[in-house]
């Protein structure tokens, strides 16, 4: 294994555990954050060597899954630390600009393996580019409501829970076959290689159910929504 390599597996191996404390935890609390600064750091490192390593081998579409990931986690971040920034309708803007540039490529290349006679671009079909595509410009429309209009609480905290736990959902995706693999492929079973990441999914949903369906919080939940 390439020393690239190794440093994506090792930071992936660190951030997963944070994400995990930080999903447990107490929300608030100050295991969760430290819980999620962890997956923060460990994830936007993980990101990082996993471009390079999809670009130098033509893997388009995991290289800008990699930059979405890094996108989901530092906007993720911004909204949970949002009072600690001057203007963080700045911060909101880069990033969307950020997410739009990332989603117009991933559209322009599902359309290009549309087009082809294989209907694949760099071995890969058009629906894996438009999904992710869309993830993205969701992510900057959702940016640019909050750069023009501002959001409340209950929107900041839901825009944290679904980033993050998007950004999870795909670090376990495409970490859990790779460690598979390189262990000799111990679990057989798709079934339970995907079931981490489905569980994360339930997480994010039963959450943002619980945050969007509240009118005035109380316990955990109230502290996180007026921090």
């Amino acid at each position: 294994m390439s020393p690239l390599l190794i440093f994506h597996i090792t930071t992936a191996s660190i951030a997963l555990p944070g994400g995990v404390a930080a999903m447990s935890l107490r929300k608030g609390s100050t295991g969760h954050r430290i819980g999620g600064t962890v997956f923060v750091i460990g994830i936007i490192c993980m990101t990082a060597s996993a471009i390079p390593l999809a670009l130098l081998k033509t893997q388009t579409l995991n290289a800008l899954v990699g930059a979405l990931t890094c996108y989901l986690v530092a906007s993720g971040w911004v909204a949970g630390r949002r009072n600690r920034f001057q203007d963080v309708r700045i911060m909101n803007a880069a990033l969307g600009v950020v997410a739009l540039g990332v989603g117009a490529l991933l559209v322009n290349f599902g359309i290009e393996a549309l087009n082809s006679p294989s209907h694949l671009k760099d071995g890969e079909g058009a629906s894996g580019y438009f999904f992710f595509g869309a993830i993205a410009v969701l992510g900057a429309a959702l940016d640019l409501r909050q750069v023009i209009s501002g959001i409340g609480n209950k929107l900041w905290l839901a825009r944290h829970l679904w980033r993050m736990n998007l950004a999870m959902a795909i670090g376990i995706i495409s970490v859990t076959p790779r460690l598979n693999r390189l262990a000799g492929h111990p679990i057989q079973s798709d079934a339970i290689l995907v079931a981490p990441t489905l569980l994360v999914l339930l997480f994010m949903v039963y959450w943002l159910r619980r945050v969007l369906a509240t009118k005035r919080a109380t316990g955990p939940l109230g502290r996180v929504l007026v921090d």
